[in-house]
């Protein structure tokens, strides 16, 4: 049963033909649709996504908006690692050794 369905799946690959473009529309389009059937939710938002980006929905004030809530979300992360480190780093140079 295994088997067969890798010879399935090479005989689908067999008859793809490249575009112009480098890959085939169809074999894209058989990906994508078995990408939404095995995740259902993650293909809505993506698809939301998409429209909202396409649709102009970002403008340059909320894309600042974003970049700057990521920005200080990763500095943040950065600096507690830092204070850890350095704590940690304290904490052995004070503890004698014996």
């Amino acid at each position: 049963m295994v088997h067969a369905r890798y010879e399935h799946d090479e005989a689908l690959h067999e008859h793809h033909d490249l575009s112009p473009l480098g890959f085939d529309p169809s074999h894209a389009i058989e990906v994508v649709t078995k990408a939404a059937k095995d995740n259902p939710h993650a293909a809505l938002a993506g698809a939301f996504a998409v429209g909202f980006v396409l649709g102009g929905g970002v403008t340059p004030k909320l894309l600042g908006a974003m970049a700057m809530f990521a920005a200080r979300r990763y500095f943040r992360a950065t600096v507690e690692e830092t204070l850890a480190s350095v704590q940690a780093s304290l904490e052995k140079q004070s503890t004698p050794e014996l």
